[in-house]
């Protein structure tokens, strides 16, 4: 039988971009990537945008050695990158992006959600990859 041995909690909320109010979820400076290969955890918790023109997200980052896998609740996002992928996820879809020897990306709300606006509900994990895979190219899937 296994124990618990920690349990995480956080109250720490922060913006990643203009687009994504990210409550942590996951403190990556406290987890143990020893025995867990996950980093990070950011939930963006049914937030209400007003219609704009603007599409609120963040630019291009980089990103290298582990993977993203997004799930909107409610809401659009679209996702690019410096390998040619471009994608969108919605309500019940997720989006799963290896990031292997690197990739440059962006995220934003989609153009559509944008210009009504709404409630967006999703969240990010972030997957430690195995040191066998971190140089393995990078790629972008769409599940629904």
């Amino acid at each position: 039988m296994n124990t618990i041995e920690r349990v995480y909690s956080s109250n720490r909320s922060t913006w990643v971009g203009d687009g994504f109010p990210t409550n942590s979820m996951l403190p990556m400076h406290e987890i143990d990537n020893e025995k867990s290969p996950f980093l990070v955890m950011g939930y963006t918790g049914a937030y209400e945008f007003s219609p704009t023109n603007h599409q609120r997200g963040i630019g291009m980052h980089p990103h290298r050695g582990f993977e993203t896998v997004t799930i909107v609740y409610d809401g659009e996002v679209e996702h690019f990158d410096s390998k040619g992928n471009k994608g969108q996820i919605g309500k019940n879809e997720v989006q799963w992006m290896t990031a292997g020897k690197g990739i440059l990306h962006a995220e934003h709300h989609s153009k559509a959600f944008a210009k009504t606006g709404g409630t967006l509900d999703m969240v990010q994990l972030w997957v430690n990859l195995p040191s066998s895979t971190k140089n393995d190219r990078a790629t972008l899937s769409r599940v629904n």
